[in-house]
């Protein structure tokens, strides 16, 4: 009897091993779906990570060739404002005369004193005063 208690002892503690075993498989296959599912997540972020980094190589390019770009017109200002420093002011101050500026805004926006303003508002005006 003690032999038929032990082979139902055995036999159970093997269904139940048996029964873990099933439950073991079925979660090993569950992970591996899931690991093949991380792992072609991951692949389709390496190229999203790929595409973004080649992104940012071509924009680093464009800043870079900007900034160039930026410091040649800025050295070619300097060189133009060096040649002729006034010059720039009161060809634009008598663009403005010409479109109707008065002496203030001539004053404001060209840097002029009262007396330059007013010597081109003399020299440029449309309609001489009347004596």
């Amino acid at each position: 009897m003690i032999v038929y208690i032990g082979l139902a002892i055995a036999s159970l503690a093997g269904l139940v091993a048996l029964a873990a075993s099933i439950g073991l498989l079925r979660q090993v296959r569950q992970l591996r779906a899931a690991l093949r599912e991380q792992e072609a997540g991951l692949l389709s972020l390496r190229g999203a990570l790929s595409a973004l980094h080649a992104q940012a190589q071509q924009a680093e390019e464009e800043r870079e060739q900007l900034q160039r770009q930026l410091r040649r017109l800025t050295e070619q200002q300097e060189r133009m404002t060096l040649q002729a420093p006034e010059e720039g002011a009161y060809n634009h101050a008598v663009r403005m005369l010409q479109q109707g500026a008065g002496r203030e805004e001539l004053m404001e926006q060209c840097g002029l004193s009262r007396g330059e303003a007013d010597l081109l508002l003399a020299m440029h005006r449309r309609n001489p005063p009347a004596n």
